[in-house]
This record gives C-alpha cells, sequence and structure tokens, in this order.
C-alpha cells in the first residue's frame, strides 16, 4: 500500500485548468526502476461561502449593536465539511468556534456574541447547489477597535482561519458613527430684548447620555432644563431642551447654537435665525384730531390729537 501526496498545482495552472481539472502522477519503485505505474486525479476547489444578507451595517461607538448576516455554505463531498477544514455546518453543529472580527485602521476586535442557527430555506444566492445550506449569524458589535469611527472591515474566523467569502448584494463592513448634532428646534426664532427668549432642543447622537453639555447661542449660555434619550438604529439619541438667552439686535440675522459634550470635549455647531421683531410705525388709518375722526385740521386753531403706534410692545423690546 503506497500513500502519496500529490502536489497542488501552480495557481497559474490551476486558474487556467479546465473543469474538471484532472492530473496524471506516476510513481517508480527503486528497486523496479523499469517499472512504472501512472495515476490520474481530479483537483477542484471548494464551492465559496456567500454572504448574501448584512444588516444593520452602521452603529454607535461603544458597540452593543446586534447585527444579522446571511451566510451560505455547502456540506457532501468536495466540499470544506467534507474534507475536515474549517466550515460553517460544523460551526452551527458546535463542533467548530465561529468568530467574527472586526477591523479598523490597524485595531482588530472580536464580536462579543456569536449565534448561529440554520434557516429552513435556502437562500436564493445558493439555491442551485443540491448541498447548499444557509445559516442566520448573529452577532454583538464590539466597541470600535480604534477608538474612533470609521468603517470596519468585518472577517469570519473559523478555528483559527480566515473564510474566504463572495459577497453578494452587502457589504461586510460596519460603520462605527461617532457623536453628531443631528438638529436644533426651532430653527429661527426672537430673542430681542423684552423676548424673554425661548425654549430651544437640541438633538443628539451618540453622545455619552449622562454627559454635562455646555450650550451656548450667540455664545450666550443656554441653561439645561430638561433631557431625555432613547435607542435608535444608529445609537442612543438624547435630546436636552434648554432655555435660549435674550441678545442684542445686533447679532441678527445669525446666530450659531454651540454644544460642547463636557465628557469627550466634542464640540457641535448649528446655526440659528435670529428674527428681529417687527418695527414700529404710526398707523395713518388711526389717526383722530379734536373729534373729526379724519387725520386733518384747518390749522387755525389747536385740537388734541390721537395717534396709534403700532408694533410698540415690550415683547418688541419697546
Amino acid at each position: 500500500t503506497l500513500q502519496l501526496s500529490p502536489p497542488m498545482p501552480p495557481a497559474d495552472v490551476f486558474a487556467s485548468c479546465p473543469t474538471p481539472c484532472i492530473g496524471t502522477g506516476s510513481f517508480q519503485a527503486a528497486l523496479m526502476p523499469a517499472r512504472t505505474a501512472s495515476y490520474s486525479l481530479s483537483y477542484f476547489t471548494y464551492p465559496s461561502i456567500v454572504v448574501s444578507f448584512v444588516s444593520p451595517t452602521f452603529g454607535p461607538l461603544q458597540g452593543g449593536n446586534v447585527i444579522q448576516i446571511t451566510i451560505n455554505d455547502f456540506s457532501g463531498p468536495q466540499t470544506r465539511q467534507g474534507a475536515g477544514a474549517p466550515n460553517i455546518p460544523d460551526s452551527f453543529a458546535g463542533t467548530k468556534k465561529a468568530e467574527v472580527w472586526f477591523g479598523l485602521k490597524g485595531q482588530r476586535l472580536n464580536a462579543t456574541e456569536v449565534v448561529i442557527e440554520e434557516l429552513a430555506q435556502v437562500s436564493t444566492a445558493v439555491a442551485t447547489s443540491a448541498n447548499a445550506r444557509s445559516f442566520l449569524m448573529t452577532i454583538t458589535t464590539p466597541k470600535t477597535p480604534s477608538g474612533a469611527d470609521g468603517v470596519a472591515s468585518m472577517d469570519v474566523v473559523i478555528d483559527g482561519t480566515t473564510m474566504p467569502l463572495v459577497v453578494t448584494g452587502t457589504t461586510m463592513d460596519f460603520e462605527y458613527v461617532g457623536a453628531s448634532l443631528l438638529f436644533s428646534t426651532p430653527a429661527s426664532g426672537r430673542l430681542n430684548p423684552g423676548s424673554g427668549g425661548l425654549d430651544l432642543t437640541v438633538v443628539m447622537a451618540n453622545m455619552p447620555p449622562a454627559s454635562p453639555v455646555n450650550i451656548t447661542v450667540g455664545d450666550r449660555a443656554c441653561p439645561e432644563l430638561s433631557r431625555s434619550s432613547a435607542a435608535t438604529p444608529i445609537g442612543i439619541q438624547t435630546s436636552i431642551l434648554c432655555r435660549a438667552p435674550e441678545l442684542n439686535v445686533s447679532l441678527a440675522p445669525s446666530v450659531n447654537v454651540t454644544v460642547l459634550v463636557v465628557d469627550n470635549g466634542d464640540v457641535f455647531y448649528r446655526p440659528f435665525q435670529y428674527i428681529l421683531p417687527p418695527s414700529p410705525y404710526i398707523d395713518a388709518n388711526a389717526i383722530v384730531v379734536g373729534e373729526r375722526g379724519e387725520p386733518w385740521t384747518s390749522g387755525t386753531a389747536e385740537f388734541a390729537a390721537q395717534v396709534l403706534i403700532r408694533n410698540a410692545a415690550p415683547r418688541y423690546g419697546i
């Protein structure tokens, strides 16, 4: 009985080899140099592991997002499982360890949880193969590997081997979204002396929810009145209500709403349209001279006159 280990053809030869790729080998016994024997063998590649769905593809820096990945692999002859190589079906069965690693700016972190379940219906991406099996891989994202925002690559690793993947109709990337000022509301209003200021809400994404903030409008403090937080697909959304101050009219027509997040030092800006109050004016139709009820006189005598000034109100600064 002879045990032979046929060589792997060079990559350029294998790439141009027709399917099936048939190789011919020979061996010779040293004691019988005139006697040789030959054999043939078929070379093949394992069918590709196909990723056909990934969602969501973005989330907060602190991690904790649950991602679902539809991943398709094969069982039977001429497959990774058939050869005992790392494969998804054995990971589903619990005999091989599955990991998902996130890489960003040269740093890597492992998903905090990986759960694999088999889908009853085979994905259309591999449905033409009788040996195809589809799995749902549910993972929990780690915090950003680099400590900053950016797009991280995702690698599926089985028993320490990074699996080659064919990705179709989706991406094996995950974007870590940093803190941002989504919007402030209202976007415009009157802040003139006498107006009393107004209530302003700033809506932040992915800031440390309990961090103190310094909010200013036109470089004057907008004291915080209350805040609330809620989970969204891109992380934690925090709404902060503050009281915008009165401002000198010389700052119109636009000032900045500035938010400083104390815990991490991030600073964000949004414009605010400072609307001036209406100008006062004399209502000509309301002028009364003497008892005539009309805005004129003969000029031969003195008469008491009544003049109505519109827009002369304390809330307009008058």
